[in-house]
């Protein structure tokens, strides 16, 4: 019987963020260049679908991670309210039969 021997896998770089997304896209036109060259037009459609997987995967979890907006409300009075707090009923600050322009 044959023995086996284990292979060395070789560290890769690890990227995150904005950076990885440069990296594919970086990636993504080495794909292109290759396609009918080095690559069929299938296996480089499918890598390069891949890669455009991840930047959405990455952007959309860039998005999850950043903090909400927060915005500032005048009341009557031009107190500011601080959208961290609890917001009263658009009612409560304005008066009855008050115009609002947009």
């Amino acid at each position: 019987m044959t023995e086996i021997k284990p292979i060395k896998i070789p560290k890769f770089p690890v990227f995150r963020g904005k950076k990885a997304i440069r990296v594919l896209h970086y990636i993504t036109n080495e794909l292109e260049e290759q396609r009918c060259e080095e690559l069929t037009e299938k296996q480089a459609a499918a890598l390069i679908k891949i890669t455009k997987g991840l930047i959405s995967s990455i952007e959309l979890e860039m998005c999850a991670k950043e903090k909400p907006r927060r915005f500032k409300l005048l009341n009557k009075n031009s107190d500011i309210l601080d959208s961290g707090a609890k917001v009263p009923p658009l009612s409560a600050i304005i008066e009855p039969n008050t115009r609002i322009l947009i």
